[in-house]
């Protein structure tokens, strides 16, 4: 069996390093609680405040449940440091209005999020669930345990405490190595090569 990725369409994106980090801000896609487990992410949070870790903040996109698992984790008064921000046609502007990208997922087939948000320059905090392991090599990629909250807390906190230049350097890197590995490009040579073997 031969796995070809879908080609990522990077003309659509807007590839930044300068980064704000006063707030830290995490982002992560809100969707099928069951796929997407940001209840996950609200827990490692919570974790991090706890350890009197205040420069921070949680962005979800408003997915199917998102508001349902934000009330069952944290009640209707959403704390300081959790919004939920709606999804935008246009994703480069949230990417550009953060500090790092988080999947938190238990399912997953190819992620564009985390491909598209390597791309744009974005550190990535991800679950170390098979599908997504095609990214785990890359030098800002920052990996947990699924599901220990704990590591995922500390490798939030890892990304926090990053030293800036070299977390731009690493970012770098992977945009580049990504955006070349995962274009329409790379893609259609890949299943042109895939038919003319047949």
């Amino acid at each position: 069996m031969t796995f070809i990725p879908n080609g990522t369409d990077t003309e659509r994106l807007h590839i930044t390093f300068e980064r704000s980090r006063k707030p830290f801000i995490f982002l992560a896609f809100g969707g099928r609680n069951i796929s997407k487990r940001i209840d996950l992410l609200i827990r490692a949070a919570q974790l991090l405040h706890k350890q009197q870790e205040q420069n921070f903040e949680v962005w979800l996109t408003n997915g199917t449940d998102t508001q349902q698992v934000v009330n069952e984790k944290v009640g209707n008064n959403l704390p300081s440091w959790l919004k939920i921000v709606e999804q935008q046609a246009d994703v480069s502007k949230l990417y550009d209005s953060v500090s790092c990208f988080v999947s938190t997922s238990e399912h997953e087939t190819f992620s564009y999020a985390i491909c598209e948000a390597s791309i744009s320059g974005l550190p990535v905090v991800q679950s170390d669930i098979e599908p997504t392991m095609w990214n785990a090599g890359n030098p800002s990629t920052f990996v947990f345990h699924f599901p220990d909250i704990k590591d995922l807390a500390e490798q939030m906190k890892k990304v926090m405490e990053y030293d800036p230049a070299q977390l731009e350097e690493r970012c770098r890197k992977t945009s580049k190595t990504n955006a070349h590995k995962y274009s329409l490009e790379t893609w259609a040579t890949k299943v042109i090569d895939f038919y003319r073997s047949l």
